[in-house]
């Protein structure tokens, strides 16, 4: 069952389009921006620069949060109901899977070890997370599924849409190859020198010999700017966008997810033929993010501050 927020987290802050926004959500996004800033402590905003440095945090959680309500206007501009049975089933469903263990999409969760309650604990304490902005977050990722399916079997294009795609700087073909930042068998030092060999032998051509050398092996395969998870992939996607063809990148150290060498490989014209049922998915997911944005950037510039929103400060983030 849902957990009631309390008056402080259900306090309207935000409006953006149709849809209001509570301090709830705001403070999750506010609070993993700022776990995002190297070294932060809440000390960050002390001094002169405070205010400044406040203002652009928060400027920057409602942009994220903009693009989680984009999706659902995109979601009902296409007859998609956010709150629909099926969404509450199917996040209903969800939640149990996160408390018992199991497979969501690809992802395979352990489970929390106990009540709902237990997890919820969890979820707050590592992503500042409560129930509400749970239930918003998992609601997120079923509506973006099913617009795909939309978008994959009504939305309308042409193969001369397709081939623009593949041919434009917003489609690239990479290889990366990557290690878990700790393996049984291998020092810190180690892990990182086999890293490197996998990173020389990719500037030498030897692509063969540094995937064998990677311990989750990726061969060479097409992506858009939003294929993978920028949440997980950010640093990753950037890098891989700014490499020139058959330029290899440094070692990049995406955390939980470990260390990655990401190459840019040329993109062959035959491709558009051979591989098109490949390229097709990542096209649509193209256009459909693209569509959010739009909205997203669009409901940034009608936003809405509610009363309490001019009144937040730095302690209503960081209370004791």
């Amino acid at each position: 069952r849902p957990r009631k927020s309390s008056k402080k987290e259900a306090t309207e802050v935000l409006v953006l389009g149709e849809d209001t926004v509570t301090f709830e959500v705001l403070y999750t996004f506010f609070r993993n921006r700022c776990e995002r800033i190297e070294g932060f402590t809440p000390a960050y905003f002390d001094g002169p620069e405070g205010d400044a440095r406040f203002a652009a945090v928060l400027a920057e959680a409602e942009a994220e949060i903009s693009e989680v309500y984009a999706l659902f206007a995109a979601c009902r501009a296409v007859g998609i109901d956010p709150a629909s049975d099926e969404v509450e089933d199917t996040l209903t469903e969800y939640l149990k899977i996160c408390v018992e263990g199991g497979v969501i999409k690809d992802t395979v969760l352990a489970g929390s070890d106990g009540s709902y309650g237990d997890f919820l604990d969890m979820v707050g304490e590592r992503y500042h997370m409560n129930d509400a902005v749970v239930r918003l977050m998992l609601r997120s990722a079923i509506c973006e599924e099913l617009l795909l399916e939309y978008y994959e079997m009504e939305y309308r294009f042409t193969e001369e849409d397709v081939r623009a795609f593949f041919l434009s700087d917003s489609c690239i073909q990479v290889l990366w190859a990557n290690r878990p930042r700790t393996v049984d068998g291998f020092t810190t030092e180690e892990n990182l020198e086999m890293m490197e060999s996998i990173r020389e032998n990719l500037k030498k051509g030897l692509d063969r010999e540094a995937i064998q050398l990677s311990l989750n092996p990726t061969t060479n395969f097409y992506m858009g700017r939003y294929t993978k998870d920028s949440a997980l992939y950010g640093e990753l996607i950037d890098t891989a966008f700014a490499l020139s063809v058959g330029e290899t990148s440094g070692i990049l150290d995406l955390g939980s997810e470990g260390y990655f060498v990401v190459k840019r490989l040329p993109k062959p014209e035959v491709d558009l033929k051979s591989r098109y049922s490949e390229l097709l998915p990542i096209f649509l997911n193209e256009r459909m993010h693209e569509d959010i944005l739009t909205r997203a950037k669009t409901s940034m510039q009608g936003i809405v501050y509610k009363e309490h929103y001019n009144e937040l400060t730095v302690g209503d983030f960081f209370e004791s």
